[in-house]
């Protein structure tokens, strides 16, 4: 970034307070944050992530951590929710 190449966008999701989650990792956010810091005014695109219906995302903590993970909703689970699919999402 700070050579002036481009970089692919971040992937996000939107959480359900309306804010972006960052999906692709710590790393880019924490070497973005850092060229932020110098270059308040400059611009960033994201791709944002879109469930397909009847999926979305929710919080879940995991042993040392929390992250937002596909799921299908309650609505879409029905009588097999534990059941593997070919539906690609």
């Amino acid at each position: 970034m700070q050579t002036g190449r481009t970089v692919p966008p971040m992937i996000v999701c939107t959480t359900e307070r309306g804010t972006l989650y960052i999906r692709d990792g710590n790393h880019r956010y924490e070497a973005m944050r850092r060229f932020f810091i110098d270059n308040p005014d400059a611009k960033v695109r994201v791709a944002r992530v879109v469930p397909a219906a009847g999926y979305g995302f929710r919080y879940r903590w995991l042993s040392r951590y929390g992250t937002y993970i596909l799921e299908p909703t309650d609505a879409f689970r029905g009588p097999h929710r534990n059941s593997c699919s070919a539906t690609r999402v």
